[in-house]
């Protein structure tokens, strides 16, 4: 075994790269293509973050790829995956036919940890428990937990044998919606194709998305330009297994919903959904265009739709299978023993409306002493 760590993703590792996604379980997030746009638009302008892709080499072949980076803020140097938070699913690539790196996964583990820089704590979120048909190692390292599940569509049969297992209730509400906005229009849903123009759809995609984080009472998170700059440029043909797909729902000449995903190979992944709000809200038009692109999905013969992270309702509504999600937090250092201890005091206190808002009021009381 042979260890190369690279600091940059240059013209030689985007060669090992693309070798070893023709060979792996890839999922969109782990591409080259992926990693180094978010690198460019948002990893290295918004977080610094330094660049340590660990490239596992078995008989001169490449076995396995760990794109991770290090950032430093407030004084704690974490080691993470590649991606933030516009990243679904975090994890390495490896060879779909490994069994090397499978076997031998905590001594590689401890010669990666050893060549890196010192850091205080390893932070990998969102990774799922399976990378294809392996359970994934990275997920039974110490001070992992279970914090999410993803769900997918997995369509077999005709499309009435899949509505079959939809709640009535469901399908008739959309009808009843779809005939009341038919009786104002023109209902039409629509998939833009590579040579359209979008900076239409890319205007209604931000201000649908910031009004929702504003109803929400949330950070609007695609508010600085860089994380725009993600969805402006990413490239149409992310690689040759996949591509950019953008999709509407339209009321004549007005956008009421659309949503922005990717496809690979077989496999939809539905990441960035919006809808118009005011006068169109009361009529459902997201969940309509979700019921729209399942049914895309389906007629063009694509085998899962994946909703990805999220344990929202609305997703176990049409969904037949889950995997879970695995949030690892494991400290190295002193330092990282404290970071973990206030990231899990934190995570506590998320959970504790009422002790949060005790300490939010004693904080406000005491603040003029202080």
């Amino acid at each position: 075994m042979r260890i190369e760590i690279h600091t940059q993703l240059d013209d030689e590792i985007q060669k090992f790269w693309s070798d070893l996604e023709d060979r792996s379980n890839l999922g969109p997030f782990q591409s080259f293509g992926w990693v180094k746009h978010w690198l460019s638009t948002v990893g290295l302008p918004v977080y610094d973050i330094e660049v340590f892709v660990v490239c596992i080499f078995v008989n001169e072949h490449i076995e396995a790829i760990l794109p991770m980076g290090i950032v430093k803020k407030n004084k704690f140097s974490k080691l993470e995956w590649l991606g933030g938070i516009h990243c679904d699913y975090m994890g390495p690539l490896v060879a779909e036919d490994s069994i090397f790196f499978y076997s031998n996964f905590n001594s590689i583990w401890r010669e990666v940890l050893t060549a890196l820089p010192k850091i205080d704590v390893v932070s990998f979120r969102n990774q799922p428990l399976k990378l294809g048909s392996q359970n994934n190692p990275f997920c039974s390292m110490r001070h992992s937990r279970e914090y999410s599940n993803s769900y997918q569509a997995n369509f077999e049969g005709s499309w009435s044998q899949f509505k079959g297992s939809i709640s009535k209730k469901v399908l008739n509400d959309s009808i009843r919606q779809r005939k009341r906005l038919s009786s104002l229009g023109i209902l039409k849903f629509v998939v833009l194709d590579k040579s359209e123009d979008k900076s239409l759809f890319y205007k209604k995609f931000f201000a649908f998305k910031s009004f929702r984080y504003a109803e929400m009472g949330v950070e609007d998170i695609l508010k600085p330009k860089e994380h725009k700059d993600f969805y402006l440029g990413m490239p149409e043909s992310i690689n040759k297994f996949t591509s950019v797909h953008c999709a509407a729902l339209m009321l004549d000449d007005e956008i009421i919903a659309l949503h922005w995903g990717v496809i690979q190979k077989k496999t939809f992944y539905y990441l960035m959904p919006a809808n118009s709000s005011g006068k169109w809200s009361k009529y459902s038009p997201g969940k309509l265009l979700l019921e729209e692109l399942l049914f895309w999905c389906h007629e063009n013969k694509i085998s899962i739709f994946d909703f990805t992270s999220g344990d929202e309702m609305y997703k176990k509504i049409w969904t037949n299978a889950s995997l879970s999600l695995i949030n690892t937090l494991t400290p190295i250092t002193l330092k990282g023993y404290i970071y973990v201890l206030l990231e899990n005091l934190k995570l506590y206190l998320e959970k504790t409306p009422f002790i949060r808002s005790m300490i939010k009021k004693l904080y406000e009381n005491l603040r003029g002493y202080i």
